[in-house]
């Protein structure tokens, strides 16, 4: 993955949905991810707290979680719908 790189977004059937291009990519950690970062990520209520529990709670699952762990946070734009929703 690298930023200009396109990625085509399957759904739970594996089919093609998007075609997104990686604006930007960084590392942040847990402990350091920020109100604006969480909100962008569109998930839940977009709240911190919202982020940090359904993030601490997936990565527990996997036996990875830390509060100082590294996570790879990307931007993107969708470049092309394929099949709706």
């Amino acid at each position: 993955m690298k930023v200009g790189s396109y990625h085509i977004i399957v759904d739970s059937q594996q089919q093609p949905v998007c075609v997104i291009r990686i604006q930007s990519l960084g590392l942040i950690r847990f402990e350091d991810m920020s109100d604006t970062l969480a909100a962008m990520e569109g998930e839940g209520d977009l709240s911190l707290a919202g982020w940090r529990a359904a993030h601490r709670a997936f990565f527990s699952r996997e036996g990875t979680f830390s509060e100082n762990m590294e996570l790879v946070f990307q931007t993107f734009r969708v470049v092309q719908v394929i099949k709706a929703l």
